[in-house]
């Protein structure tokens, strides 16, 4: 090493290239000023030595320490994963969180989010004499009050209580084991069950009488002096019995007859009795059924009904005789309607207008027919000369012109002739038959007039050929296969993460949002752009683009043959294009 430096220029030190053994050049000020050397590594190892000292000040922050001196480090707000911490005094913090147990004497506060707490004597919370308690691993949980041990225990099956259940709110179930309720808190309709003891009105010595008022029991027993007594104070009520009540039946009333047994005597009615049953003449009888013609004696004026009335001379009026012989026919004044008459006997006889009853000469009426009305038209033969009106008659049976018929419906177009004047509708009618206008016809052939202002829209055209221009709002048309473009490159602004869509072909994305954007190329399947789309992306801010091909899309750059995301930074432009199904290149200025 040389011991001698002649030092005639210094050049700036960099920590790139100074390693711990370069000499620095050193003055030494006490006594005899003299020049001397030292390494970096004395240099540092001097320094960090007196620091905090009265010639260097303490580091105000390290990052890197090693035994740290002072005990109390104020400044310090995070360490690493310590191995182990010992706290001799309180430890104060937010949560505190441990993959295995933390261990203290005792914890206070309100036990929230505790869990896994052991069985016994860990898992019981005390307050004065109160207190509650899980005694073993699964078991009950216990609840003593006000030094009252197991006030109420709580089992997988449900909780019992010592002493008095207050609810408010409604209790469900089956209500086993609940006595004294009040029958007005229930609800809905109870079954009962077998009663053997029921308190109703509180009074034992009450009895429910039949007009349904509870009273004492006047007459604990039934008997010959008081059963009139106790019945009317029954009311209405019905007396039903297995026995017989016996006596005048006063006051009985609606009694079936089958069950009447023994002679009425008087009754003032009687209906349906048996003829058997009548003995001796019953006067005064204002109907006799049945009665026998040997028992009738003398004229029966009025008889509603005579069998068999011979010579009946003296009858004044017989209705519905079912035989009268020889009864003068002065004496018949009007036959009224009759149903059926049987006048010779033969019912294949007819009466003729001369007033004979003989065989009929054919089944059929003849003559002229005068006065016959309403005869069915099935049942008229031959032609019926000079009709008036002929309704329905089938064409099939019409000969000869109808002259100057108001209305004829569906004639056959062959059996028209000459010019049907002022034709609402004519169908078919060939083209050559139309001479003039037909004013807005829904269909023609070959339009001969070229300026068509009424047409708006024309179905799907085989050929067009337009040696003017045309003008509309948007054409959708190829050309050599390859959809028509712009003129100008459209501008989309790129304000927020987007996606290319169909519509963005042969435009150009421009941001001027200082921030990063992400624009991504969707796949063919989701989105199928032609192959030979373009589509410009200009960054105009501090900001970048995120060209972000989604999974499935390669993304080369011009000149790389790597693919990958691309990035259009600060002011750059750049051009997309796709060349294949899902592969896309990019190229342009400020790409990376």
């Amino acid at each position: 090493m040389a011991t001698n430096i002649k030092i005639t220029a210094l050049s700036d030190i960099t920590s790139a290239n100074m390693t711990y053994n370069d000499l620095l050049a050193v003055v030494d000020m006490n006594g005899t000023p003299e020049t001397k050397k030292s390494t970096v590594q004395l240099a540092g190892n001097l320094i960090l030595a007196g620091a905090g000292g009265s010639n260097f000040v303490p580091a105000a922050v390290a990052t890197l320490a090693g035994d740290v001196t002072n005990a109390a480090q104020p400044n310090i707000t995070s360490v690493g994963n310590l191995t182990s911490a010992n706290v001799t005094g309180n430890l104060d913090a937010g949560n505190v969180n441990a993959t295995t147990a933390v261990v203290a004497a005792y914890f206070s506060g309100d036990g929230a989010n505790l869990t896994n707490l052991p069985a016994g004597t860990a898992t019981k919370i005390t307050d004065g004499t109160s207190n509650v308690d899980i005694p073993t691993t699964d078991g009950n949980v216990t609840v003593g009050v006000g030094g009252t041990a197991d006030v109420l225990i709580i089992t997988s099956t449900g909780a019992n209580v010592t002493g008095t259940l207050n609810a408010t709110g409604i209790i469900t179930g089956d209500a086993g084991g609940i006595s004294n309720v009040v029958y007005a808190n229930v609800t809905g309709t109870p079954t009962l069950g077998n009663i053997s003891t029921i308190n109703i009105d509180g009074n034992v010595s009450n009895v429910l009488r039949g007009d349904g008022t509870f009273a004492a029991d006047a007459e604990s027993t039934y008997g010959d002096s008081n059963v009139v007594t106790l019945l009317n104070a029954f009311g209405s009520n019905t007396i039903t019995t297995t026995g017989v009540i016996t006596g005048d039946g006063s006051g009985l009333s609606a009694i079936a007859g089958a069950n009447v047994t023994g002679e009425v005597t008087n009754a003032a009615t009687a209906n349906a009795v048996a003829g058997a049953n009548v003995s001796g003449e019953v006067a005064f009888a204002a109907t006799a059924n049945a009665v026998a013609g040997a028992n009738v004696s003398g004229t029966v004026a009025n008889a509603a009904y005579a069998l068999n009335a011979g010579n009946a001379a003296l009858a004044t009026i017989a209705n519905t005789a079912v035989e009268a012989y020889s009864v003068d026919l002065a004496n018949v004044v009007g036959a009224g309607n009759i149903a059926s008459i049987n006048i010779d006997g033969s019912a294949s006889n007819v009466l003729y207008g001369n007033g004979v009853f003989a065989a009929a000469a054919s089944p059929a009426l003849t003559g002229d027919g005068y006065q016959i009305a309403n005869l069915t038209g099935a049942n008229v033969v031959g032609e019926v000369s000079f009709a008036a009106t002929a309704n329905a008659v089938a064409g099939a049976n019409v000969s000869g012109e109808v002259t100057n018929a108001a209305t004829a419906n569906a004639v056959a177009g062959a059996n028209v002739s000459g010019e049907v004047t002022f034709a609402a509708t004519a169908n078919a009618v060939a083209g050559a038959n139309v001479s003039g206008t037909v004013a807005l016809a829904t269909t023609s052939g070959t339009v001969s007039t070229a300026a068509q202002p009424n047409i708006t829209s024309l179905g799907t055209l085989v050929d067009l050929t337009v040696t003017g221009n045309i003008a509309g709002a948007n054409i959708n048309a190829n050309t050599n296969g390859f959809a028509i473009g712009y003129k100008e490159i459209p501008p989309v602004v790129l304000s927020a993460n987007d996606t290319l869509a169909l519509e963005d072909s042969g435009k150009h994305f421009r941001s001027t949002t200082a921030g990063n954007i992400t624009l991504s190329i969707p796949t063919n399947a989701t989105v199928a752009f032609p192959t030979g789309t373009a589509i410009s992306i200009v960054e105009q801010a501090a900001g970048n683009i995120l060209v972000n091909a989604i999974s499935g899309v390669t993304l080369y750059q011009a000149g790389n043959s790597t693919a990958g995301n691309r990035v259009v930074s600060t002011y750059g432009v750049a051009t997309l294009m796709k060349v294949d199904t899902d592969t896309w290149f990019i190229s342009g200025t400020g790409v990376s």
